[in-house]
């Protein structure tokens, strides 16, 4: 709930200053911290590219990361990375398998020393609440979008994600509605806006990427033509062959399309 002053005046709060990677004291080092991660699954929600993200931003700096989650697309970028990838279905909101799922998150916690645990998403939040509160390490949430409160059951369902030790809020926005509808004080909210990786979204790498895409559906085209130009088919293979061979990554990107065309190697 947002505070007011004697003058019935909406009270002002702390400003904010985006966290950053870099957020220390001139000088100061931290000591590597195992992070557990949790999230329903790792394919295309803004929960699953944000966990993916963290988990390369932590990786880097040199802590150790451990995620758990549905298997997806993202768990390769995970892996390469350097965490640890774990899969356990944590989408489910059943009451017996957030139970389920807390203890298996208990186990791991205390067989890998985990200094936190982050959840990204609320039946992955429940789980992550109840192994943090038994095994005493911090509970951390990251909210990413609003979520509707139709009714007093849903409210209690999504208030999870802002009973974190630290609720992280993706928008100024995000963080007036964690304080407004629950209450969560201004002193455990950061607004730490999404970050983008300028390494996966290198401009060359996005525009081999179309080209490929390009090459192989006019491949596909005159492959099924009964009086395909050989000479055109040979020197689009050449070409395919040649974009892979200077970004070996757009393999797994385009594994299904290649799947059709063994003979570019």
């Amino acid at each position: 709930m947002s505070s007011y002053s004697a003058t019935g005046m909406p009270a002002s709060r702390p400003r904010q200053t985006p966290a950053t990677a870099t957020d220390t004291d001139a000088g100061e080092t931290r000591d590597p911290i195992n992070a557990l991660i949790v999230v329903p699954t790792l394919d295309v929600g803004a929960a699953d590219a944000g966990a993916a993200a963290l988990a390369r931003i932590l990786a880097r700096a040199g802590h150790r990361v451990i995620m758990v989650s549905r298997p997806g697309r993202l768990v390769a970028d995970v892996t390469a990375a350097g965490a640890e990838f774990i899969p356990l279905d944590m989408g489910g909101n059943n009451p017996v398998a957030i139970l389920r799922n807390a203890f298996a998150l208990m186990r791991i916690a205390r067989e890998r020393k985990c200094d936190l645990i982050h959840a990204h998403g609320r039946a992955a939040a429940w789980s992550a609440l109840v192994a943090a509160r038994l095994t005493g390490i911090p509970f951390v949430t990251t909210w990413y979008k609003g979520f509707r409160d139709q009714n007093v059951f849903k409210h209690l369902y999504n208030g999870v994600m802002a009973r974190g030790d630290r609720v992280i809020a993706v928008s100024e926005q995000l963080a007036q509605l964690v304080n407004d509808r629950y209450g969560t004080p201004w002193e455990r909210i950061k607004v730490l806006p999404s970050s983008i990786d300028f390494e996966s979204f290198d401009p060359a790498r996005v525009t081999r990427a179309s080209e490929l895409s390009r090459v192989l559906e006019e491949l596909a085209a005159l492959e099924s033509n009964s009086t395909r130009d050989v000479w055109a088919v040979q020197e689009l293979r050449h070409r395919a062959g040649d974009l892979l061979a200077r970004d070996p990554e757009l393999r797994g990107q385009f594994e299904g399309d290649l799947a059709n065309h063994p003979e570019i190697g």
